[in-house]
């Protein structure tokens, strides 16, 4: 008699040392979604994910974004001048200063004043994760003794981190190491200089020549976050091509909860997002009018349908019936 295989998969015990999640978390939002393999009733019925399932449903789960990164600067400026040996900026004498750019005075800006980047989902579990309740820089940092935050907030934002945010309130960081980026430890962080050649600090959207980003600064009550709600059948449920088009008019900052419904097949997102206002004169943020839902509804069908001829997609019959567009008070 062949000897039975231990089970592959993730247990809840695993996951909720793993991302720090609860188990009434793990049992709301995860358990009925994730096929699971369970041990033989007698040993107690001990819940096994599907491990491969698991992970892509945790990484189509979060929203991934970041504000700035870290480059190497002169490997940067040699692979423009290759790539352009004819460009007429490579004889000004102020070449350098214009590749860099239009970049933040990283002593005076705030994080609220720059863009939060979307970036392209990817499976997390295995990376080297960092929590912002568990954060300390080490014993050479004057804050080590601390656990605060708000100092995870600043130093992920300082060495360009990647926020990872599953749900509403769990936020996890992670921080890539680029080739040819040398990174110093966290607990040497706060010696480092900004302009450091070999982890030079820019935006997370900065490209040579860069021109500075067009988000709007944070200004509190002026423009409502609102939360949208969109439920497809689950066959044709493309939450890619949904973010696309909502990005359109809408920053989208959290997924607030992604359920399926086993009852009838069915994916019900909620996001949390932020209408983008045209910010090139302040006067349009104190005349700015509320969102009307029906206006909303209507732009963002005609997004869905420009989107399906530019990019080929077949699509739009599972969002025939968008759920519902709550505005937070």
């Amino acid at each position: 008699m062949t000897p039975q295989q231990p089970v592959q998969g993730i247990s809840i015990s695993e996951l909720t040392e793993k991302l720090k999640l609860s188990r009434n978390y793990i049992t709301r939002n995860i358990t009925h979604c994730i096929p699971h393999l369970e041990e033989s009733p007698s040993k107690g019925a001990r819940v096994i994910f599907d491990e491969t399932t698991l992970r892509d449903y945790l990484a189509q789960k979060c929203t991934f974004t970041r504000q700035t990164r870290r480059i190497n600067l002169e490997r940067e400026i040699q692979q423009f001048i290759a790539s352009h040996p004819q460009d007429k900026r490579l004889q000004k004498s102020t070449f350098r200063e214009d590749f860099i750019g239009k970049i933040p005075d990283w002593n005076k800006v705030k994080r609220s004043e720059l863009p939060a980047i979307p970036l392209k989902a990817t499976d997390f579990w295995d990376f080297p994760l960092i929590f912002s309740k568990e954060y300390t820089q080490g014993n050479e940092s004057p804050d080590a003794p601390r656990k605060s935050a708000e100092i995870c907030y600043r130093d992920m934002f300082k060495i360009g981190a990647i926020k990872i945010q599953l749900g509403r309130q769990k936020t996890m960081f992670y921080i890539p190491y680029d080739e040819g980026v040398c990174l110093p430890p966290l607990n040497q962080l706060s010696k480092i200089n900004n302009t450091e050649e070999t982890c030079f600090l820019v935006p997370a959207d900065w490209k040579p020549f860069y021109q500075g980003h067009e988000a709007p600064s944070s200004k509190d009550g002026t423009i409502s976050k609102i939360q949208i709600t969109i439920t497809a059948d689950e066959k044709n449920f493309d939450q890619g091509l949904i973010e696309k088009a909502l990005r359109k008019g809408f920053s989208l900052e959290h997924v607030l909860s992604h359920n399926i419904s086993p009852a009838d097949n069915q994916v019900s997102v909620t996001f949390q997002a932020t209408p983008l206002v045209n910010t090139s004169s302040p006067s349009l943020w104190e005349n700015s009018e509320p969102v009307d839902e029906d206006d909303f509804m209507q732009d963002y069908e005609q997004s869905l349908y420009d989107l399906k001829f530019l990019e080929d997609w077949d699509y739009l019959d599972c969002l025939d019936n968008l759920c519902d567009l709550e505005y937070d008070e």
